[in-house]
């Protein structure tokens, strides 16, 4: 059975470090910056060949200039024998006979190659039949930026359906301080308890909801500028659940009778932590307290709200009265990512919910949750 190509090309990276396991050791940084807009590479030797391997890390073609010899901790040499590994094995060589001691190599954006450096006449570090080409220099074709135009394969009449929802009062069952700023959102200072559990009271008129959206929001005032309180700004949110409530007696009182949690489902959120086992945002409303949805490494990247999740409702649209009020449950795990986070709740949160709307004619499809709106960041 043929191997794939990326199993054919471990397995040559594999042979190569058995036959020369002295040519992946002394590495040293020869070119380049992986932190800016350049190519950049890497160099292991014995001093007498070596293993080079360039990183073309932009979005342009990109030349280089090999330098070897003596400033990359090989022998002083006239001339060399390059033997390119990944991508495509060959020989390389500027004149069909072999390379000078400072060759220049061209690299197509993101492209990594892998070379073996050996003086002129030396045999490879594999004992193979390799093609002779000549070393890429430039391109008959360069790499060009080109405009590129974005529209929306999924049109909508309205795309501004989402309303940012009114909180009469939020509380922490652990101690947590839970404010109600002026955005609608609400921020969670003072005692971080973990775990902990926090319960949001909504009164609305909004007929028809058939999904809601949490908005974990980033805050300057956080560690790392949140959304969450733990020392890198992530959080886990264990479960989120949503249920009818009647409000009874005085509003002050805020006694409520509240109903069974509406069954969620179709969870979606902008990201969702993969390390670790995966934190997926299914995990939110899955019934699991062992499971939980996080964000990490994208803890306050982005200006704008930096992470959301929405999730409709299986028994189709809730219609909400005068009388009834929408409670909504969040809990954070009771164990942490690490040893060195203990409060994984969300700083400032807000959520909104998609009220339903009629079906176009002759179309069963149903309606694609919409982006954000600016006016709600």
């Amino acid at each position: 059975m043929a191997l794939a190509p990326e199993w054919r090309q471990l397995a040559d990276f594999i042979a190569l470090l058995r036959a020369r396991p002295a040519c992946f050791g002394n590495p040293r940084f020869i070119l380049g910056n992986p932190w800016n807009d350049e190519a950049y590479g890497y160099c292991c030797g014995d001093g007498k060949r070596a293993m080079i391997a360039l990183d073309n890390c932009t979005w342009g073609d990109r030349r280089v200039t090999l330098e070897l010899g003596p400033a990359w901790g090989l022998a002083e040499s006239k001339r060399w024998d390059l033997y390119r590994w990944y991508p495509d094995p060959a020989r390389l060589t500027e004149d069909g006979t072999g390379n000078s001691a400072r060759p220049s190599i061209a690299l197509r954006p993101f492209e990594v190659v892998l070379l073996e450096a050996v003086p002129a006449g030396g045999a490879p570090a594999l004992d193979r039949q390799l093609s002779t080409r000549p070393i890429p220099t430039q391109f008959s074709e360069p790499s060009r930026d080109l405009d590129v135009a974005v529209r929306d394969a999924n049109p909508r009449d309205d795309p501004a359906i989402w309303t940012v929802l009114e909180p009469e009062s939020a509380r922490s069952e652990k101690g947590a301080t839970l404010t109600i700023e002026s955005d609608h959102s609400i921020a969670a200072s003072g005692a971080c308890p973990s775990p902990d559990r926090y319960v949001v009271n909504i009164d609305t008129k909004i007929a028809g909801i058939t999904a809601f959206r949490l908005e974990a929001m980033e805050d300057p005032r956080l560690p790392a500028r949140g959304p969450g309180r733990a020392y890198n700004g992530n959080f886990a949110l264990r479960e989120l659940s949503v249920a009818l409530a009647t409000r009874l007696g005085s509003e002050s009182a805020e006694v409520y009778v509240t109903d069974a949690p509406l069954a969620l489902r179709n969870p979606a959120a902008s990201y969702s932590q993969l390390s670790y086992g995966g934190w997926p945002v299914a995990a939110a409303i899955d019934g699991d307290p062992k499971t939980a949805w996080s964000i990490d490494p994208r803890e306050g990247k982005c200006r704008r709200p930096s992470s959301r999740r929405a999730s409709r409702s299986a028994r189709g649209p809730r219609r909400a009265s005068s009388s009834r009020s929408i409670r909504a449950t969040r809990r954070a795990p009771p164990t942490t990512h690490s040893a060195d986070s203990d409060c994984w709740q969300p700083r400032r949160s807000r959520r909104s919910p998609l009220p339903s709307r009629p079906p176009r004619a002759a179309s069963s499809r149903r309606r694609p949750l919409p982006p954000r709106r600016a006016a709600e960041c």
